[in-house]
């Protein structure tokens, strides 16, 4: 479709944009299971089909946001939990002395991106296999990555049965989504 939209000209990519996501007048704001604002057009092709597989656009804010918000809300309790902090400045304190100074354990990943960005192809790979021999001693010595899947089971876990009867509701309203998206694509 980017490619179809980059053809026109730019008074047809408007009424591309109008047909397909309606007019700023139409649009509705609600608010997601994080308190989040957000905006939905409620006219517009995308809107049209929308309603049509979802007719309820506040349930399916709600339910849709609590649901794909699950892993960010546990990964958010994981990283402020006391075993998991003290166990991450166990690991900084592993990889300092061992050259390397990141705060999270993901910071090495940009660095090593950056060296390949920077450095010869070798230099960059050598650098690479040294932070990860590091990441991974370290890792294994404070238990990090043991720590980090026992706490998010455990915080996920209450996610889930804190939020059972919601996180059901939105399985049924995918399944019925599903089952109103067979139908009118074999009516063609």
């Amino acid at each position: 479709m980017t490619e179809y939209y980059n053809t026109l000209a730019r008074t047809e990519q408007k009424a591309f944009d109008l047909a397909l996501s309606g007019d700023d007048a139409s649009r509705v704001t609600m608010t997601s299971y994080s308190g989040q604002k957000m905006q939905f057009p409620m006219t517009g092709c995308a809107a049209a089909a929308r309603n049509l597989v979802y007719p309820d656009l506040e349930k399916f804010v709600r339910l849709g946001t609590l649901a794909e918000g699950l892993a960010s809300e546990v990964d958010s309790r994981v990283a402020a939990d006391p075993a998991y902090l003290d166990a991450l400045a166990a690991w900084r304190a592993c990889m300092s002395d061992k050259g390397f100074h990141y705060f999270k354990p993901a910071d090495p990943r940009t660095e090593v991106a950056n060296d390949y960005a920077t450095m010869s192809h070798a230099s960059a790979h050598a650098h690479e296999i040294s932070i990860a021999t590091a990441d991974a001693e370290c890792g294994q010595q404070v238990n990090l990555v043991k720590i980090a899947d026992a706490r998010w089971n455990s915080y996920e876990a209450t996610f889930e049965k804190d939020h059972q009867g919601e996180l059901l509701a939105w399985a049924q309203m995918q399944k019925q989504a599903l089952a109103t998206a067979k139908t009118l694509l074999a009516k063609g």
